[in-house]
Formats: C-alpha cells, structure tokens, sequence
C-alpha cells in the first residue's frame, strides 16, 4: 500500500508540473486494483501536496515503462491556476506529459482554452491549436487564437500565428505574440503594435519591444514604417537607483532612399565622493526643419533650444566647483536663423553666501574660465574669458514691519580678444581687454499693513486676512562705454549694461482659515511695479520709444494677479503695460479647473507678445497664441477624451488640434489619436492612429512625439 502511495503520488507530480515537491502529501481514492505491472486507481482520485490540489475519476500507472494516464474529469489546481483535462497521459523516465482537451485559468485573469498542451520542463507548456483571453467574462470580449504556443506558469506567453479577435470579429493578425502573465507591472516582452494614416508621412505601422532588464533599468525598441518616409527605429532606455544615480536616453531615426533624419535625447547622473557628480544631458537633431515636418508636437514650431553638455562637480563645503563641456543651438522660426554657441571647456568656481558679520554680513563669490565659440557665417570665433565677481551682502531688519538688504558687486572680466579700431574699421584682435562693473542694490520690504476680518457668518471662511507688502528697490550699475564697444559679445553673459533706477513694487494678498486650528490657505494675490529712471538717455529698456519722443523717466508698468479660491481652480494674469503705447507689450492669461473626482480637466492659456522694436527687421512685431486642453471622464463611462487646441489668433490660424480618446471596456483598452496639424514648413496633416492593449499589454510608443522640450 505504501509503495502504491508513493508512485501514485510521484505521477501526479510530474501531471501538474511540481515535480518532487516536499510537503505533507495525502490520497484518497475508492478503489484500486493491480494487473501485472498495471495499477489502477479509480473512484473519485483525490491527491493534496500543501497548497496544490489534483482530482480525477482514474488513474493508470504503469511500474515497467513509468508510463501512466489520468482519464475523467482530470483538474489541476493550485494558487496561481486550475486547469481541466479530458484526458493527461505521462512518461515518468522522459520527464513528459500531454494533456488533451484542456480549459483552463491562470492568474491575474487570463483563460486558456487548448487542443492538446505537452509539459516539456517544470512550470514550462506548450500547447497547439489553443487561444486565451484577459477577459473574465463567460462571452469574453476579446481571444487570441494561436496555432501554437508556450507557457511559462507566473511568467509569460509566446503566441505564434495569433488572430486577435473582439467579439468573434477577426481585427488584427499577429506572426508572434509575447504577453506576459504575471502581477509585475514591468515584463519583458512584444507591446501591441499601433497603425495609423497621416496625409504627410502615409501609412504607419509601429511595433515595439520592452525588455524589463531589472527592477531599475528597461530598455523600449520600436520599429515604425512611414508609407511616405521609409523606416525607421526609435528606442527609450531608463536606468535609477536608490543612491539617486540615473540614466534616461531617447533616440529616434528614420529615412528612406539613402536620406536620413534623427532626434537623441537623454540626461544622467552618477555621484562619485561625497559631494561630487558626474552627468551629462543631450539634445542633438539633424534638422529643425526636419522635427518641425515629422514631429506632431506643437512647441516644435516656436524658437527651439538644443543644449548638449557633460559636466563633472564637486562640493567642498559653501565651495562649488564644476567642468564643462557644452554645446548649444538655438533656432528662430520666424526668420529661420540658428545660433551656436561651444564652451570647451568651462570651468566655474562659486561660494555660497558665507558669514563675515552673522547676521548682518556675507561674503560670495562666482568667476571661473570658458573658452567661447560662436559660429558666424561658415566660421567660428573663439574667445578665453576670465571672470571674478565677489560680492557682499547685508541683511537688517530694522523694524518688524521693516527688512532692508544692501549688496554689492564688483564684476571683473579678462578676455583674450578684443575689438580695436584698425585702419577705421572695427577689428577683433588677439589683444587682452579687462572690463569691470560695480553692481549696488539696497531694497526696503515694507512697512507691511495687515488686517484681520471675522468672516464666520460668510459660512466659507472663519477669517480673512488682507496684507500689503510695499517693496522698493535702488539699482545702480557703472559702465565704461568704451570698454563697452570693444567687449566681444558671443553670448548673453558677453552683455553689459549701465543702470541706475528706483523700484517700486507692491503686493496685496488675501489668505483665509476655514476653521480655527485649520492652517492658512492664500486664495488671491495681486500687485504691480514700476522703475524710475534717473539718466534715461543711458538705460537700456525692452522697446523702441515713439518717434521724436523725449527720454522716458518711467518703465512700463508690470502687473499681475493670481486667484486660488479653491483646490480645483487656478488663475493667473501677468503682463507688462507700455502706457507710450497704450498696449500691452506682454500678456500672459491661464485658468486651469479639475473637478475633486478628476473626471474633468480644463486649461486654457492666451499668451501675446509684442516686439515694439521697428528698428529690428527681422524680428516678428507680434504673436498671439491661444491654447486650450481639455479632458474629460463621463459619468459612467469607460470612455476618457482629451482635446486640444493651438490657434494663432493674430493670424488666424490653426497650428494644432485634435483629440486623444480611450475605451477602456473590462480588458480590453482602444486607443484613439485624431491631429490636424498646421504648423508644418511642407504643409497641413491630418493623421488618425489606432491602437489596442490587452489586459497588461500596452500599444507601442511613439518616441518622437515623447521627446522632452527644453
């Protein structure tokens, strides 16, 4: 009896793919009888092994060959699965079993359905003429049929010459199929490819493979075909660990008939000793040009900056050092010029405000060495600069209601090349020029107003308290103009500018307390400034005065407001008024609401800009652009829709529109994507592109549309 028992449980074993598992193990059976090297087991054939259960009407085992089969009503069952069986026969000497007729599940949520299923190893299947589904469903709402397959338990499926049919309706045919079966969010496998149609780059397919290398690090590599560009290759690869070292880089290539176009991206920081990094950031493409026609992303149309650098810093205490190497490449649509601009290298020295007086007097400090070029015409200029700018601060607050802080700068700058007057024409040579600038600016906060008002029979709000905070600011900046006019400016640091104004500035806020013990919420800020002039002839302001008028002695106005009444909504305005031209030089307007059950998301942006330049020809006069998003779940949907819209309003023109639209309906997700684009060099598009997931398998990426804007 004992030696029956032991086999019996041996063959069971090897049928659920648990082969010589340890455990407490007992069966039950009716009956059973012996007929030569034949054992028969029959009768409601019951064996438990810990968590793991198997049930048949009969089993027959063969002691000689090792052979055995299982017949009637034959279930698997264990913590991860359950699978019926007409009839399982298995070899216990060649490790193998063949089921027939099987019907199973596997967990999370998948059924499987197979002619026959052959165990080749532990926890390893593979089935013919089989489908499966993530649907729970008696009449699931979508299958794949498969010739043929392999199953890894808890792991994954390989699908070959899979249909993907919803509701018995053949969609889309498949050669290989990878779908992973586990609860790891993150599995290596094929994602569900994605087609689609623009009127610009044709027809589009797009598949793409994700390999979960660890728990820190994947790597996503797409294939997309372009009816109208050729082919192309796209990857995404992510690395990060605790330490808060990181890696991400994002590339893109596609072309066709020898012609070849791409897009690099990606950043990455690694610490070395304490107190020290080393990174790197890259934004490289082969054409502006080229990402405005194939990308669909809207900011692609506007001044792009592509900045490349790899860096390495180290902190000794308040002292920070760091080394450079940096590119950067900064395009202008409107008149289709690039500027670049090289730092090879650039090194920098800066100290952190360190006590002379505490809490009275500071000391910092900022300088360093970059060797600049900038490229004109066909040919770069390259400039060493020296730089030294210690500065002193000091903080007093004389009153409670009254803070003032002084500082002062002295800006020292050696260039290796200078411009000289050489035979009446200006001429950059390789002569030394030093140039210097004092910086001073003493600031007074307040005196600040305030007042407390007992709003509790609004029923809102139990208090309201409005505060004023006045600022006013002295600004002087020295400046040689001669030194000026010989400094070669390559870049925005290159620039020197004379100053000598009084600011004003001015906040009114408004902040509430639901209840007592609440904390305070601000609910509306608003305020504005201006800058007077003490020797305009001299100061450098952002627009071109009306013609024949005087030195102003007045800046434009700045004002702003911001609105916070609730969680769920937000509204800012900001804007710089020219009262010598009776207009707004720059408006910016934004309000954005969601509702508390985030089923509803709307922003809405009018951005205006005007030059107020007309001696710069090139330079656009102005620009209107109005966008608006909007996202939405109806209640008791599935369905989730975001709009979207870029309108130049100045032209009337549509730059952008479309809609992004997800059905997500049980398990199974349609992905729909509608654009019309109009901002592009060769043209207008309109595109559609379709995509399903099934289950934890998502629809391919599209890359170039990912890509970060900096």
């Amino acid at each position: 009896m004992a030696k029956i028992r032991v086999i019996t449980c041996v063959c069971l074993l090897l049928l659920s793919g648990a082969l010589f598992a340890q455990g407490t193990i007992r069966v039950q059976q009716k009956s059973y009888r012996v007929e030569g090297d034949l054992m028969i087991f029959e009768g409601e054939v019951r064996f438990f092994d810990g968590e793991l259960k198997i049930f048949a009407d009969s089993i027959r085992y063969n002691t000689k060959t090792e052979e055995g089969t299982a017949e009637g009503n034959v279930q698997i069952v264990s913590p991860s699965s359950l699978f019926y069986a007409s009839k399982v026969v298995f070899q216990l000497k060649a490790n193998r079993m063949e089921a027939l007729e099987v019907t199973g599940s596997l967990k999370p949520d998948l059924s499987l359905r197979a002619a026959r299923i052959v165990q080749t190893k532990k926890g390893e299947f593979r089935f013919y003429q089989g489908n499966f589904t993530g649907c729970t469903q008696c009449n699931p709402r979508w299958q794949i049929k498969a010739s043929r397959g392999k199953l890894v338990q808890e792991d994954h499926l390989e699908l070959w010459s899979a249909t993907l049919k919803a509701k018995g309706v053949p969609i889309l045919f498949l050669p290989y199929l990878y779908y992973p079966i586990d609860n790891n969010e993150r599995k290596t496998g094929f994602l569900m490819p994605s087609v689609g149609y623009s009127t610009f780059k044709g027809y589009t397919v797009r598949e793409a493979f994700f390999w979960a290398m660890r728990d820190n690090m994947d790597l996503t590599v797409s294939g997309d075909h372009y009816s109208e560009f050729g082919n192309g290759v796209s990857g995404s690869f992510r690395y990060g660990d605790w330490q808060g070292n990181f890696l991400t880089m994002k590339g893109a290539q596609v072309g066709k008939d020898g012609n070849s176009d791409y897009l690099l991206q990606g950043d990455g920081l690694f610490k070395t000793v304490k107190g020290g990094s080393v990174g790197f950031n890259v934004n490289m493409n082969s054409s502006v040009t080229f990402l405005q026609n194939f990308s669909d992303s809207f900011n692609y149309a506007l001044v792009r900056n592509f900045y490349s650098s790899v860096y390495l810093k180290q902190r000794f205490g308040r002292l920070n050092l760091q080394m450079n190497a940096d590119t950067s490449e900064s395009y202008f649509s409107y008149n289709d010029r690039t500027i670049k601009i090289r730092h090879l290298p650039n090194l920098e020295a800066s100290l952190y405000q360190s006590a002379l007086i505490p809490r009275f007097l500071y000391f910092s400090f900022d300088g360093g060495y970059a060797r600049t070029s900038r490229l004109f015409g066909e040919e770069w200029t390259t400039v060493p600069r020296f730089t030294a700018s210690p500065t002193l601060t000091s903080t007093l607050k004389l009153f409670p209601w009254l803070f003032g802080t002084a500082e002062y700068t002295r800006k020292n700058i050696l260039y290796g090349k200078g411009y000289e007057d050489v035979k009446g024409k200006r001429t950059l040579t390789d002569k030394d020029l030093y140039v210097s600038q004092d910086k001073v600016s003493v600031s007074l906060t307040g005196p600040s107003f305030y007042k407390v008002y007992n709003t509790s029979w609004s029923g809102i709000f139990s208090k309201v308290k409005h505060t004023v905070e006045p600022v006013v600011t002295y600004s002087y900046s020295s400046l040689n103009d001669e030194d000026k006019a010989k400094t070669p400016n390559l870049e925005w640091n290159d620039n020197l500018y004379y100053d000598h104004s009084l600011d004003f500035s001015i906040t009114s806020r408004l902040i509430t307390k639901k209840a007592e013990g609440e904390s305070p919420r601000e609910i509306l800020s608003f305020g504005g400034g201006q800058s007077y002039f003490f020797t305009p002839e001299r100061q450098r302001i952002w627009f071109q005065l009306p013609t024949g008028h005087a030195p102003i002695k007045w800046s434009e106005r700045s004002l702003f407001l911001r609105a916070m009444p609730a969680d769920t909504f937000y509204l800012s305005l900001r804007g710089t008024h020219n009262q010598y031209y009776h207009s707004f030089r720059n408006l910016s307007v934004s309000m954005t609401f969601h509702d508390k059950g985030n089923t509803k998301y709307l922003e809405l942006t009018y951005s205006r800009s005007k030059t107020l330049r007309p001696d710069l020809d090139d330079t656009p006069e102005s620009s209107d652009f109005f966008k608006g998003r909007l996202t939405f779940v109806p209640a008791n949907s599935p369905i989730k829709v975001t709009t979207f819209i870029d309108y130049d309003v100045k032209e009337k023109k549509l730059y952008s529109a479309g809609a992004f639209a997800v059905l997500k309906f049980q398990c199974i997700s349609l992905n729909l994507d509608f654009k019309k684009v109009g901002y592009r060099p060769s043209g207008k598009d309109t595109q559609i592109l379709f995509g399903i997931s099934l289950g934890n398998v998502a629809i391919s990426p599209d890359l170039w549309n990912e890509m970060k804007s900096f």
